[in-house]
């Protein structure tokens, strides 16, 4: 019973949304970055093969866009867990929480496949990231929203 209970607080259109939030504004937050990033990079000389290798590169070697791109992402996913919650207005938490789902179903996939642009240690180091992010931006809407209306 109890775990009917706790499906019935998860809003799927609130999860679903908030992930889409989260991953959109993620990577548009990140644009300003990575163009630049490859700005300050020759690739005229640069074989096509070797492009990517050669951003993804430039992009790890700096630890001070690391943190922009850390940062900015988990600002996403506070707006995402804040929009899982504003469109659940219930277990506001949890559906903010919830609404990392996709940003660690594409962490995992990169893992799997060898696609991580980060040394694979501070990838899984940083997983938990999202998750918690999503359930703070849940938290904020119940700051904004007393009790009274959301559960």
């Amino acid at each position: 019973m109890h775990e009917r209970s706790q499906m019935s607080r998860v809003s799927l259109k609130g999860v679903v949304v908030g992930g889409i939030t989260d991953i959109l504004a993620t990577n548009i937050a990140a644009l300003p970055v990575v163009f630049y990033s490859v700005s300050t990079i020759d690739l005229s000389a640069t074989p096509e093969d070797q492009v990517v290798r050669l951003i993804t590169s430039s992009l790890q070697s700096s630890a001070r866009i690391f943190t922009i791109l850390t940062v900015s992402g988990s600002i996403c996913s506070l707006l995402g867990g804040y929009v899982a919650a504003r469109i659940a207005k219930r277990g506001v938490v949890l559906n903010g929480f919830l609404s990392s789902f996709l940003c660690l179903a594409l962490s995992l996939y990169s893992l799997l496949w060898g696609t991580c642009p980060i040394p694979v240690w501070q990838h899984v180091a940083l997983l938990p990231l999202g998750p918690a992010c999503g359930a703070i931006g849940g938290y904020v809407m119940t700051v904004q929203n007393p009790p009274s209306n959301v559960s």
